[in-house]
């Protein structure tokens, strides 16, 4: 059995519904308030669609709204338009929010978000362009909702987070959290660090997208995937490590992150597979590390990437800031245009005896007024190798 209590009008309703028996719903205040009280006997779905709700008529003078009751689902649109919307109480049954369901509620400053929301649709707060805050009780369930693209989240238009009531700056991620889902974070630029424990094997794509307050991150070991444009324009980061756990990182992961300046593979054995990258010197913005100001870089893997022109290129190609390179023991074979163009590389370490493999391209237009630093036992091997050869100098590294 459903009940609704409204303020829609001064005439009471009859609503039938397929599932549940006829209620009435009356007046109980003003035309600024809609209570909507949901019981069933049969626990079936409970659904609220824009025409069971609010009519058209009144959109623009509703102000709060209150659901109550085993209320599991907002509907598609449910909400959408209400302009002035102010307050809405979503109970702790609500698993999913649908699309557009809040879509155009430009008076909404604030909303909380229940622990038993599992996924919220496509531009489900698109519009809600006055929300400053969102509130959550648990960390865990936030990072576990599958939002369907970044309107859904409403941090995109509030860029702040408040767990139990206090604006988050860190955040902590609670062990046994198994993923950080699609734009979880996304746009909360009053993010200021991040701490993911051990059982997180996932980041997903966008997940701390504009999260550009963000200047410290630390990816544990037990990662294995970052998502397409996972930090993409976190421009408060300066330095970035890879543990050897990841597989595989989605195209511009860290576009647009304009202080950083560090980035460090960690050594491993496993193929690191890399995202689309485009010519960054054509400025389209396609690529994994485009707009970051790369200075030092160590390499501790072989990585797979896109390397024919007419699909991709290296992440590092042209990168131009790009000062020093570091070449673990661990890496096998270095790719095609991987350091090409970089006009600005004074020195390259090799740390291995062994030559990686190369192609003749791999440092096109990077040399000779550089030098190549490698085992004292190895010098000979890397001076008669080409594209080694190519160096300008090279001599043996320094204990």
């Amino acid at each position: 059995m459903r009940r609704f209590l409204t303020s829609l009008s001064i005439i009471t309703f009859v609503i039938l519904t397929n599932s549940c028996s006829t209620e009435e719903f009356d007046l109980i205040s003003d035309r600024n308030t809609i209570t909507i009280y949901y019981t069933t006997t049969d626990k079936d779905i409970v659904k609220v669609d824009n025409d069971n709700i609010i009519s058209n008529t009144y959109t623009d003078e509703i102000g709060t709204i209150i659901i109550n009751g085993e209320l599991t689902y907002i509907n598609d649109s449910a909400f959408k338009d209400c302009k002035n919307l102010k307050s809405i109480t979503i109970p702790n049954n609500v698993k999913e929010i649908g699309n557009s369901a809040f879509y155009g509620c430009s008076g909404l400053t604030s909303i909380e978000i229940p622990n038993s929301v599992t996924s919220i649709g496509e531009n489900a707060f698109y519009g809600c362009s006055r929300l400053t805050e969102v509130h959550i009780a648990d960390l865990a369930a936030w990072c576990n909702i599958d939002f369907e693209n970044y309107s859904a989240n409403p941090l995109y238009y509030a860029k702040n987070l408040c767990l139990n009531g206090e604006k988050v700056n860190g955040v902590i991620i609670p062990d046994g959290t198994s993923k950080i889902g699609n734009y979880a974070f996304y746009g909360c630029s009053g993010l200021t660090s991040i701490t993911i424990p051990n059982s997180v094997t996932s980041i997903g794509y966008n997940a701390f997208y504009g999260c550009s307050g963000l200047t410290s991150v630390t990816i544990p070991n037990s990662i294995t995937s970052i998502g397409s444009g996972a930090f993409y324009s976190c421009s408060g980061l300066t330095s970035i490590e890879i543990p050897n756990s990841v597989t595989s990182i989605g195209d511009e992961a860290f576009n647009g992150c304009t202080s950083l300046k560090e980035l460090r593979f960690e050594d491993g054995t496993k193929t690191l597979s890399l995202g689309y990258n485009s010519y960054s010197y054509s400025n389209d913005g396609k690529g994994l590390f485009y707009d970051c100001p790369l200075e030092t870089l160590y390499l501790g893997r072989d990585l797979s990437y896109y390397a024919d022109r007419s699909y991709g290129y290296s992440p590092f190609y042209y990168k131009s800031s790009l000062e020093s390179v570091t070449i673990g023991n661990s890496v096998t074979s270095i790719g095609k245009y991987a350091f090409a163009y970089c006009k600005d590389l004074a020195d390259v370490y090799c740390l291995s005896t062994t030559v990686p493999s190369t192609t003749a391209d791999t440092f096109k237009g990077s040399y000779p007024l550089n030098t190549l630093h490698v085992p004292a036992d190895a010098v000979e091997y890397y001076s008669v190798k080409s594209p080694w050869s190519g160096f300008g100098t090279i001599e043996a590294l320094i204990n």
